[in-house]
């Protein structure tokens, strides 16, 4: 999985010790001279000379941080108009395979999608299929625990393949509702072209606002190699405006349009 990814070849070359987890930031203070960025969560307080912020679209439009100044109003309507699809990831395994390797439902402000997660998995012998529940196809699920989700993706599938075939052949399941995750809230931002390019400066340019809502390629956002590519092409450009000799991390064929 991606999580995998960030933990061999990213967090594993950290310092454990500047690694913090459980403190949710709260407010964030822009101040032009170095070392004058304050960070905070809770009662802990956090200085730096520049700061990336790379939290959910929900959490920056929802007022979950004190900006300090406050983020410029264009910011989160003009230049990144999209809210955040509520939504889910589902993981079913079956006794048999009966599904098609891929499959899709057109869905006016949302997406639903299945897959076959096996033939990604290098190895498996399982039968396991995968799906998305997004925007206009989440409202149904919105009040449903998971056990309750899965009966009825069960269902849904019994009808598009006919008779029983997934509840019969079903064996577990696993649902990932990121709706519900207080510190997500959502799955990421809604297929609305964004339009400005990159990470987004505020602060005296202290301050970087960037992830997957906010893409270096065109129409990158919601992938998790866009979320990648925009924070690293935000520590591109502070390293630029400390020492403009180095050159940049990202191809400059991605990073224009």
């Amino acid at each position: 999985t991606w999580f995998d990814f960030l933990e061999d070849h990213i967090a594993s070359a950290l310092n454990k010790d500047q690694l913090v987890f459980d403190c949710p930031v709260d407010r964030i203070v822009s101040r032009k001279d170095p070392g004058g960025m304050v960070v905070t969560c809770g009662d802990r307080e956090f200085f730096a000379d520049y700061v990336v912020v790379t939290v959910p679209l929900s959490i920056l439009k929802e007022g979950d941080i004190d900006f300090q100044p406050p983020l410029p109003g264009w910011l989160l309507t003009e230049c990144q108009p999209a809210s955040m699809w509520k939504g889910f990831k589902i993981f079913l395994e079956f006794s048999s395979k009966f599904y098609y390797d891929y499959f899709v439902s057109s869905l006016d402000d949302g997406e639903l999608d299945w897959w076959d997660y096996s033939l990604v998995q290098i190895g498996s012998e399982k039968n396991i299929l995968a799906g998305y529940y997004m925007g206009d196809a989440y409202d149904p699920f919105k009040d449903m625990t998971n056990d309750e989700i899965a009966k009825r993706c069960l269902q849904d599938l019994d009808k598009l393949f006919g008779g029983t075939v997934a509840t019969k052949s079903y064996l577990r399941h696993m649902v990932v509702n990121w709706a519900k995750n207080p510190n997500i809230r959502g799955t990421y931002s809604s297929d609305y072209p964004t339009k400005c390019r990159g990470p987004q400066f505020s602060g005296g340019k202290r301050l970087a606002i960037a992830g997957e809502a906010f893409p270096v390629p065109p129409h990158h956002n919601g992938w998790v190699d866009g979320a990648a590519l925009s924070g690293l092409h935000a520590a591109d450009l502070i390293l630029r405006e400390i020492h403009p000799e180095i050159p940049l991390a990202i191809p400059k064929n991605l990073v224009k349009w």
